[in-house]
């Protein structure tokens, strides 16, 4: 045994610095008060064994557990997405994706005593290809964390906690992603298609999501059973270019403003609860910019609408959790590319006894694209002019996922991964792919 975790050790930590993703920012509160509630609590002893510890690095010598004391508190993770595809999309190959997260919260209740007073700042390396891109030539990445493939600064905002934590007012550059259309089940996914968000939102809009930081405010309310949240950010797609490292901090936008809003219902999900914790949300985004429409003609904004249930219905004698979820969402077909798009799937937590940490998930996401984007399409065939939008329509594009998600220990996961893209891009020109691979996480 030994052997074994020495091997894997001298194989696997060197990869710790490449990669992290999106549930690291979305988590970030959680996260350093966890952190801080460790240090203070746990990890006293320090001849601790780097396999036995919660984070990767440890202590530091103690230095961690001061800095936490005082509110100072430094967060890093890695997440690789390695994948191959031996059978179907537009030639076979293999592609590495991955990133590494740094991320600093400043405790100003710790630092100068103002209360519930946080100020966070976030990093982001990024490197690798993606393999959808590359080899398969789909529409939704099968890799989770691709994309802003360098350096940048990510989120840079304050955070205002009253009642305790009841109110919560975050104000700077922001990932409006973090807060919406959100839910802790995605993340057992390596699809894109599911991880993070559902992907159908970000090809209509300048949604703006991980590691893509833009100016925002948002006022979140959380009740026992119900919470609401509205964020406004800036719309300018231009944050995201690479040649800006996140450092595009320009209030103008060209592209209008986003308002977007959340309502959901809490189902038995307090701590220490032993019943079948469910969430139920609605919410709808908005944006200012005219959009123009596929066949002629524009609208002075944008809007899209969206359901997302999820509900435990079986819980274990040791603690197993199995919860399906569906995620919906709407949009006007005439300026959308996805007027329809729906991810489903079911988590299961504990499957195996001996393995309460573990996670098996299976999902299907479908997107269909707009009939009116296709009627584009014909006229630019029959125009024999490929235009912005070619001249093969597309109909959708489905991703079947199976993933076993092992915790290998507290700061390490290894998830094997199979998927399956059917009708890549909903041309029909293109073989359904299978994908097979793994992805890795490093807490340090």
């Amino acid at each position: 045994m030994k052997f074994i975790r020495s091997l894997y050790l001298i194989l696997v930590v060197p990869a710790f610095i490449y990669g992290a993703d999106a549930k690291f920012s979305q988590t970030i509160y959680d996260r350093h008060q966890e952190m801080t509630e460790y240090y203070q609590t746990q990890e006293k002893k320090p001849d601790i064994s780097i396999w036995d510890r919660k984070y990767l690095l440890g202590n530091w010598g103690g230095i961690r557990k001061d800095m936490a004391a005082r509110g100072i508190t430094v967060a890093g993770t890695y997440v690789t997405d390695d994948v191959a595809n031996p059978i179907g999309g537009e030639a076979r190959g293999f592609s590495y994706a991955g990133s590494i997260g740094v991320d600093l919260d400043f405790d100003f209740e710790k630092l100068c005593g103002k209360k519930g007073l946080d100020f966070y700042i976030a990093m982001v390396f990024r490197s690798g290809n993606s393999l959808s891109g590359k080899k398969i030539g789909n529409q939704f990445p099968v890799q989770q964390v691709y994309g802003g493939q360098n350096f940048r600064f990510d989120q840079i905002f304050f955070r205002q906690r009253a009642f305790n934590d009841k109110l919560v007012i975050d104000v700077g550059r922001l990932n409006a992603a973090d807060d919406f259309l959100q839910s802790p089940l995605y993340y057992k996914y390596v699809s894109n298609a599911f991880d993070g968000n559902p992907i159908g939102v970000f090809f209509n809009n300048t949604f703006n999501a991980y590691p893509n930081a833009t100016w925002g405010a948002i006022i979140k309310v959380n009740l026992p059973k119900f919470e609401g949240k509205f964020g406004v950010y800036n719309g300018n797609k231009n944050v995201s270019a690479n040649r800006w490292h996140g450092l595009n901090f320009h209030f103008s936008s060209t592209d209008g403003a986003q308002l977007t809003s959340e309502l959901g219902y809490i189902h038995d999900d307090l701590p220490g609860s032993k019943g079948y914790p469910g969430h139920y949300r609605v919410g709808g985004y908005y944006f200012t910019k005219a959009k123009e429409h596929f066949l002629g003609g524009q609208t002075n904004f944008n809007y899209g609408y969206y359901f997302l249930v999820d509900q435990a219905v079986f819980r274990t004698g040791y603690d197993g959790l199995i919860t399906p979820f569906v995620a919906l969402l709407l949009a006007p077909k005439n300026r959308n590319m996805f007027p329809f798009f729906l991810s489903s799937g079911i988590v299961f937590q504990g499957l195996i006894q001996s393995r309460p940490k573990d996670f098996f998930s299976l999902g299907c996401a479908y997107g269909k694209y707009s009939s009116d984007l296709s009627k584009r399409e014909e006229q630019n065939k029959a125009n024999n002019d490929p235009g912005e939008f070619g001249i093969i329509p597309q109909s959708f594009e489905t991703v079947l996922e199976m993933s076993y998600m092992f915790q290998i220990n507290q700061w390490c996961e290894i998830q094997p991964d199979i998927q399956y893209v059917i009708n890549p891009k909903g041309k029909g020109t293109v073989a359904n792919a299978l994908v097979i691979g793994m992805q890795t996480k490093l807490v340090f």
